[in-house]
């Protein structure tokens, strides 16, 4: 997992993969649960390991475009979240995070492909 303050985009996290084949895939993607226990001489008294999640800037590249992914942390499930399903050409793919968010962090932790039949 890594994280990220509010910014202007210029951090950036990048999920790159090579799918098997082309067709309709599914994309997810992992929330970590933000209140685990904060491990010893970690310098917080609460749970909360980082702050807010707001909206974030993620956009999927492929097949030589930049399509646009709504994701709001602020709704998201601890777990997979479905982001969509997306009609893929050329195997190469990548799925990129920025630092802009209109919340107090913005984390980066996995993402998933799954092909849909």
């Amino acid at each position: 997992m890594a994280g990220a303050l509010p910014g202007d985009g210029g951090a950036v996290a990048v999920f790159a993969a090579q799918l098997p084949a082309p067709g309709r895939w599914r994309l997810d993607y992992h929330l970590p649960d933000r209140h685990l226990p904060a491990p010893a001489g970690y310098p917080v008294t609460g749970l909360a390991l980082f702050g807010s999640l707001g909206t974030f800037d993620m956009k999927l590249v492929a097949d030589g475009e930049r399509i646009p992914i709504e994701f709001d942390g602020k709704v998201g499930e601890v777990g997979w979240n479905n982001l969509g399903e997306f009609e893929i050409v050329s195997p190469q793919v990548r799925v990129m995070i920025s630092s802009r968010t209109d919340g107090e962090m913005v984390v980066a932790d996995a993402i998933r492909w799954l092909p849909v039949e």
